[in-house]
């Protein structure tokens, strides 16, 4: 099973952000074909919209402003703008790597009887984990989400699925 790490949590579905204002952020995930594929629409620090992504795929009223390309060192991909500043990265983790963050997981959880069952019905079937990485505004320039090695981590809406 291929899961993304959000809000402390490994879930194969998600939805962070507003995706329901038309002009406003969010990102969503899901698994088809085990591989991740990634919608939403990205804003900048000052609120202004920066590119909009439809199942990875970059549209954008500003053609040249960013581009997308793919990792070097595992499966995934980034988002750069023309300067090639770092914006949006997805990136894969396999194995080893994606059995150390449940093992983390497990650890972190070990009080919380519902989110440990919840946890023990995903866990043996996990072999992928996708991460995003970035900082994700709101349409007033409000720091909405943001993502690293420890998943994303939201101040704003989000769903579970």
């Amino acid at each position: 099973m291929h899961c993304f790490y959000v809000a402390k949590n490994l879930a194969p579905v998600f939805i962070v952000g507003y995706e329901t204002e038309p002009d406003n952020f969010f990102i969503m995930g899901q698994t088809l074909l085990n591989a991740p594929v990634i919608s939403g629409r990205i804003y900048g620090p000052n609120g202004e919209f920066l590119f909009g992504l439809i199942s990875n795929k970059l549209s954008s009223d500003y053609p040249g402003r960013f581009r997308l390309a793919g990792l070097e060192t595992r499966p995934g991909w980034s988002i750069q703008d023309d300067m090639g500043k770092l914006v949006l990265t997805i990136e894969t983790l396999e194995g080893e790597e994606a059995k150390q963050i449940v093992h983390n997981l497990e650890g972190a959880i070990r009080e919380d009887e519902i989110a440990r069952r919840a946890l023990e019905e995903l866990t043996g079937d996990i072999d992928k984990i996708t991460r995003i990485h970035g900082e994700f505004f709101d349409k007033h320039g409000n720091l909405a989400a943001w993502g690293d090695e420890g998943g994303i981590e939201v101040n704003c809406p989000f769903m579970l699925g």
